[in-house]
């Protein structure tokens, strides 16, 4: 009877030693791996909102899917927050999930709370958060003495003006961390953590410099002060022709609106125009197949691919 007091009493103080030690120490991979079946959950709903950009930034948080942008993401040392996968998922993901830093919230859900999480056709079942980027995206504020005007003329430099679409914001920000753009200037284009953004990218976002900035026209003024030679694209009679005229060297190219091209401001502060040909009775290219072409022609003379 002794001998069964002694070895409840020991297990019990054996229980109350793992319950204090889980207390003070960084949560296991286990109790890091949530399990969530109801849509309802205050944790799903707060992940859906930030399908809104008004939660993105109110939290300084974004989201994203899927099995490659989660590779990107953490190859990136991109600060995430937490991470869903689906039930059927977790085991495909298992070793990729080991890599996340242990104070990444890891949550198993349902297919019916992933189906919530989503706006993809067809979900991969990976859903991420993430910290708001600041490493590679500056916000250009100042254009006296701002980084362009103190950067060296070397650098490669390609500027969007009032692009609407993420899907050409996307796209843009892919061609041009492929082709070895320094930095890309964003000038109220869409927003960068749109999920259409994000999604078109394909990783792009967490490797590109990008300079988010209001006025192109001041932003251009900047780089002509730093000696760069900007460009606006758009058809003018006095405008050089891709592919055909000598470009002058340290060029920026701008591209403008998928409808109404640049600002007038922002083309005057260029310091001429080019164009690209095309054959008799074609209206124009689509913002981003302009802006490949363009982004090819700024990086090949130097042979950086």
């Amino acid at each position: 009877a002794y001998a069964l007091v002694f070895a409840l009493l020991y297990e019990g103080a054996k229980k109350h030693e793992r319950s204090a030690s889980r207390l003070q120490r960084t949560p296991t991979d286990m109790e890091q791996n949530i399990w969530i079946s109801s849509r309802q959950n205050a944790t799903v709903q707060a992940a859906v909102k930030l399908h809104e950009k008004k939660e993105r930034t109110r939290s300084g948080t974004f989201c994203f899917e899927g099995v490659k942008l989660l590779k990107e993401a953490i190859f990136c040392g991109i600060p995430l927050r937490a991470v869903f996968v689906t039930s059927s998922c977790a085991e495909q993901t298992a070793a990729l999930l080991e890599q996340l830093d242990p104070s990444v919230q890891r949550f198993t859900v349902t297919q019916a709370v992933y189906d919530k999480l989503s706006l993809e056709k067809a979900p991969q079942g990976v859903f991420c958060i993430a910290a708001a980027l600041d490493k590679t995206v500056k916000t250009v504020t100042m254009y006296e003495g701002a980084s362009p005007a103190n950067s060296a003329v070397t650098e490669k430099i390609f500027l969007c003006e009032n692009l609407q679409d993420p899907g050409n914001v996307g796209t843009v920000l892919r061609t041009a961390a492929a082709l070895g753009i320094d930095r890309l200037c964003l000038c109220g284009c869409a927003e960068l953590y749109h999920p259409r953004v994000v999604r078109a990218a394909m990783g792009a976002l967490f490797r590109q410099r990008i300079d988010l900035c209001t006025d192109a026209a001041a932003y251009l003024h900047s780089l002509r002060r730093a000696g760069y030679v900007p460009l606006a694209a758009m058809p003018r009679a006095d405008g050089l022709r891709l592919g055909t005229d000598a470009l002058p060297p340290a060029v920026v190219f701008a591209v403008g609106n998928e409808g109404h091209g640049l600002s007038a401001a922002a083309a005057q502060a260029c310091c001429g125009a080019v164009q690209i040909p095309m054959t008799p009775g074609s209206e124009s290219l689509n913002a981003a197949a302009a802006a490949a072409l363009l982004i090819w022609e700024t990086v090949r003379r130097e042979e950086r691919i």
